[in-house]
């Protein structure tokens, strides 16, 4: 399962993964200004958009780290 291998799950999230053709990140308007959990929610569409938020600072730790 893709959603199982990290690069896999990644590339899907970005929206670069052959695999798919479900919108990613990268076809979300204006994503580089919006909150993580806004941006993440854009491309996950949850019921619950703000659910994404407990895990922003962590998002940033990685995404500053890698």
């Amino acid at each position: 399962m893709a959603c199982l291998n990290p690069t896999s799950a990644t590339q899907g999230f970005l929206g670069v993964s052959a695999s798919t053709s479900d919108r990613g990140l990268f076809d979300v308007s204006g994503w580089e200004s919006m909150s993580k959990t806004l941006a993440a929610d854009a491309v996950q569409r949850s019921c619950w958009p703000h659910a994404y938020a407990q895990w922003e600072p962590m998002a940033t730790t990685l995404a500053d780290t890698y």
